[in-house]
């Protein structure tokens, strides 16, 4: 069938559909008629495995589901199987550089994280001064006298 759209011409091959007679039957104004819808065709579903509240499934391609099969259980291993493994990883740890962390460099770290949380608080403390609300305010301020 040849047609048009905008100056473009094109031609349309309607695809045949596969209509079925359906045992339904009427009369309207005097006379018979029948319906006829098209067939059904199945459309594949994904296949899936799922979890729903600790038990897992899976679905089939015709929309049904199963249970999914276990897996095999591993062996479990501990990441350390003895004492002269443990030694060695501490020892390559040590002498490693960049994890050698002397304990000045800890109590900076810890100095300077404590700091910026009484920074924080102190905002918080002075936000919630200005907004006015005074239960915040009493609450902060025991947290500010608790963190020292």
């Amino acid at each position: 069938m040849q047609l048009t759209y905008r100056g473009a011409h094109y031609n349309r091959e309607p695809q045949p559909v596969d209509m079925v007679d359906s045992p339904i039957q009427g009369t309207y104004r005097g006379q018979a008629f029948s319906f006829s819808y098209p067939r059904h065709i199945p459309v594949p579903q994904p296949v899936h495995t799922l979890t729903y509240r600790g038990a897992t499934y899976r679905t089939t391609e015709t929309g049904q589901t199963m249970p999914a099969p276990r897996p095999v259980a591993r062996p479990v291993t501990s990441p350390v199987t003895s004492l002269s493994q443990a030694s060695a990883k501490r020892a390559m740890v040590s002498s490693n550089p960049r994890w050698q962390t002397s304990k000045a460099q800890f109590a900076e770290y810890e100095q300077t994280h404590q700091m910026h949380i009484r920074r924080r608080l102190q905002q918080r403390i002075e936000a919630a001064k200005a907004r006015g609300d005074y239960k915040l305010l009493n609450l902060l301020q025991n947290e500010m006298q608790q963190a020292g």
